[in-house]
């Protein structure tokens, strides 16, 4: 936080509420018009880039963008399987879309139209095998809360179950 007050920016420091809970409260102190969300895991390609700036250059189609993601597993990009290409609701007019509150896998939602662009979101999902177990181990015993609760649906799996990425 430090580093980044030091650069100027405005920095805001709260207690964790969860992840999509975590997202909409940065959104909301978001001050441009358009808002660009990323995880920390991933980043914007150069053709993203260009796509972005030149599409809010002028006037957009939409309000509500969904972006290409390109996966890299072990330092691998993923274009098979259905990994490739992953798109995600991730560039929006401020007030346009928010993040569905759920535990894990938060997806935005929008009751807008859609455009899409074609630059890829590049994200690093598992660049070790370590990372890639820790986050299965973390996620199987979240899959066994959500199934053994109370209000856990047993006849269907929850819209996390069996991701890789």
């Amino acid at each position: 936080m430090e580093i980044a007050r030091k650069t100027g920016a405005l920095v805001f420091a709260e207690p964790w509420k969860g992840f999509a809970a975590q997202k909409n409260s940065a959104i909301a102190h978001a001050s441009s018009e358009w808002v660009l969300s990323l995880d920390a895991d991933e980043e914007v390609s150069p053709e993203l880039t260009r796509e972005i700036q030149a599409l809010l250059a002028g006037e957009p189609s939409f309000s509500v963008y969904r972006v290409p993601r390109l996966n890299h597993f072990l330092g691998s990009p993923l274009r098979h399987g259905g990994y490739w290409p992953d798109p995600k609701l991730r560039l929006f007019r401020s007030g346009a879309a928010r993040f569905a509150e759920r535990a894990v896998h938060e997806t935005m939602e929008t009751a807008l139209p859609v455009g899409t662009l074609k630059g890829a979101l590049i994200h690093h999902c598992y660049p070790t095998l370590d990372e890639y177990i820790e986050h299965m181990n973390r996620y199987s015993s979240a899959g066994q809360r959500y199934w053994s609760s109370p209000g856990g649906r047993r006849e269907h799996f929850p819209p996390w179950y069996g991701m890789l990425c």
